[in-house]
């Protein structure tokens, strides 16, 4: 798929990078950005690369899941039961932030290895709050991008 069909200067691996990098230290990534990217490549074309990803939607943004377990190791090589511990809660997270733009501190789980993990995760994507004592999803949710396609949001959510 890395074909240069409708003349775009820009590659789907270059489209692959910035979607799992991590803009500006944040993970979440509205559809325009993206799209901006491969400013030739239609529409479908930029959704196919995000379904190969795994890439989810979040609020109407997307998030590299990858992106969130692979952070959190900075180059140390985590044992398998690691590398579970952060991929689920990473899904947690985010199924949670799918739901709501905010997480109370009483839902972090009380096992500390799992919410150390959490808080990992959550640095990326929340703000934490302590005068509300919750954290808040970073970005806005991108309402537009809900509206206008409601069939991607409802496939592609977390």
């Amino acid at each position: 798929m890395n074909s240069l069909t409708s003349g775009s200067l820009i590659s789907n691996h270059d489209l692959e990078t910035e979607s799992t990098s991590s803009f500006q230290g944040t993970p979440l990534q509205r559809f325009d950005t993206l799209k901006y990217l491969a400013p030739y490549k239609y529409t479908e074309e930029v959704l196919a690369v995000l379904h190969e990803l795994n890439d989810v939607l979040v609020q109407g943004l997307w998030v590299a899941k990858t992106a969130l377990v692979y952070k959190a190791d900075n180059g140390i090589n985590a044992s398998d039961k690691d590398q579970a511990i952060r991929v689920t809660v990473r899904d947690r997270v985010l199924l949670s932030f799918s739901k709501n733009m905010i997480i109370s501190n009483f839902e972090l789980p009380p096992q500390p290895q799992r919410a150390n993990a959490m808080k990992v995760v959550l640095h990326g994507l929340a703000r934490e709050r302590p005068f509300f004592n919750d954290l808040k999803l970073k970005e806005l949710p991108y309402l537009s991008f809900i509206k206008l396609n409601p069939a991607i949001v409802e496939c592609r959510r977390a």
